[in-house]
């Protein structure tokens, strides 16, 4: 077989699994839409943290996270730039706080890392409707 018909087989199958995973993530974010508690954690400091996804657009999402128990006491972010890759919830807001966390794989719990310009911290969030 020609070298330029294997590259060609070779691309032909990445993109083809590039599709699939982006479908994963769009079905994954479908399935998050509604609200979400759960707590924060930052070396011996924690608090409640509670989400509610409101939609999803393929893999990004549409909502807004309160955290509580912060340094500016309550904290109240609408989605900036949120989605779901890889079958990570990904969220990043203007202010600085980021999320990178893993949905498990009934898309009830969201458990990862959090981080902002002051540290970070573990998060975990479970859907509760």
């Amino acid at each position: 077989m020609k070298p330029s018909r294997i590259a060609a087989i070779i691309l032909l199958v990445l993109v083809t699994a590039s599709g699939a995973a982006i479908a994963d993530d769009s079905a994954i974010a479908s399935k998050l839409k509604g609200n979400w508690q759960g707590y924060w954690k930052q070396g011996d400091r924690d608090g409640r943290v509670s989400a509610s996804i409101t939609g999803s657009v393929e893999n990004r999402l549409q909502g807004e996270i309160v955290w509580f128990g912060m340094v500016q006491q309550t904290l109240k972010l609408p989605f900036d730039h949120a989605e779901v890759r890889d079958g990570r919830f990904r969220f990043s807001h203007d202010q600085g706080i980021t999320i990178d966390a893993k949905v498990s794989g009934d898309a009830q719990s969201i458990k990862g890392n959090w981080g902002s310009a002051a540290g970070g911290g573990t998060l975990q969030l479970k859907k509760i409707h």
